[in-house]
């Protein structure tokens, strides 16, 4: 699939649904290249912008190259909302932006029990005051799941400074990154530092933090 746009907008009044600008499940070998995807205006549930399931656990290969995202409404936002993508997903120089700072939850990639690969793409969000997070993974299980992302900038703004994060780790989930810029006005690895130190503590190891 390739040059072509996706547009769910809604301009008037408050609708009860879950909208999504591309909605994909079970889908194997498919690359999408040159799409724009918008969905956007105020819902009871939220906004999403693309979202992929896997919930047969299909082996598949997934390339989005050159995607641009747009994702702006309330309660909540997402730009890409995976679940389940345990196969190969890759995605190479796109684009997220949402900038809705009367949402209160905003989430450049929300991935639940995934695996995938970002490269080259650039995430930039402008939130609300709960929670606003670049990369954030989520895992119910003890399946140990990986997101690795090189030459990347994520950018985390919102109108409380406690609460944006560039990347948010779930338990079980392995973080490799190099080459990018992280923005977030807190401590972008505070998850992290505490991951680390709750595994180190169950090891009977000592962890300490330095400013």
């Amino acid at each position: 699939i390739s040059d072509i746009s996706f547009n769910n907008i809604h301009t008037s009044g408050t609708i009860n649904t879950f909208r999504v600008g591309l909605y994909g499940s079970d889908i194997s070998n498919v690359v999408l290249t040159n799409v724009n995807v918008t969905s956007s205006g105020d819902s009871t549930i939220s906004n999403v912008g693309i979202y992929l399931e896997n919930s047969q656990h299909l082996e598949s290969s997934i390339l989005f190259n050159g995607i641009k995202v747009i994702v702006n409404g309330t309660p909540l936002n997402t730009g890409i909302d995976l679940y389940q993508i345990n196969s190969n997903l890759e995605i190479q120089n796109s684009e997220i932006l949402i900038d809705s700072p009367t949402s209160n939850y905003n989430y450049g990639i929300t991935s639940e029990e995934s695996n995938y690969n970002i490269i080259g793409s650039k995430i930039k969000i402008n939130g609300g005051a709960t929670e606003n997070i670049g990369l954030n993974t989520v895992n119910s299980t003890s399946t140990n799941y990986l997101v690795q992302f090189f030459s990347c900038n994520i950018t985390v703004t919102g109108s409380d400074d406690n609460t944006c994060y560039a990347l948010y780790t779930g338990d079980h989930q392995s973080i490799i990154g190099g080459g990018s810029n992280l923005f977030g006005k807190t401590n972008n690895y505070y998850t992290i530092a505490n991951k680390l130190r709750e595994e180190l503590k169950n090891q009977g190891r000592t962890f300490t933090e330095y400013d």
